[in-house]
């Protein structure tokens, strides 16, 4: 397991930068440590950049890791923007629907700009 994260406090939001290897376990791992940091921070609003390198995990493995996110880590209340520099948007629009459905507010986006964006904006979609 190699991964290391960069919390950057922004002015409306909480941007953190995930890089290392690719694999569910660095996933599971990295979603934990953000969820703590979140809680202890009360971090309202979250946008996660996945920079992490290495083949892209199939469908199983993002709904096994996007469905645990809801019972393992109830702590996710912040409203969280992903983006996965590397990832086909699909994946990333899937794991977010999974997370959606038990009950995290979150969405996927092809661009940190656009994911900053919808942060800050006034609508909870």
């Amino acid at each position: 397991m190699s991964y290391s994260i960069d919390f950057q406090q922004k002015p409306d939001y909480l941007h953190a930068i995930v890089s290392g290897d690719n694999s569910q376990e660095n996933a599971l791992a990295y979603l934990r440590e953000i969820s703590a940091f979140c809680e202890e921070n009360s971090v309202q609003r979250l946008l996660i950049e996945e920079r992490l390198e290495g083949p892209r995990l199939g469908y199983a493995a993002v709904y096994r890791i996007a469905s645990s996110a809801g019972s393992d880590w109830p702590l996710f209340t912040a409203r969280t923007a992903y983006v996965d520099v590397y990832a086909e948007n699909t994946a990333m629009n899937f794991a977010a629907e999974v997370s959606s459905n038990r009950g995290i507010r979150a969405r996927a986006f092809d661009t940190v700009d656009a994911a900053a964006q919808w942060l800050c904006s006034a609508a909870e979609d």
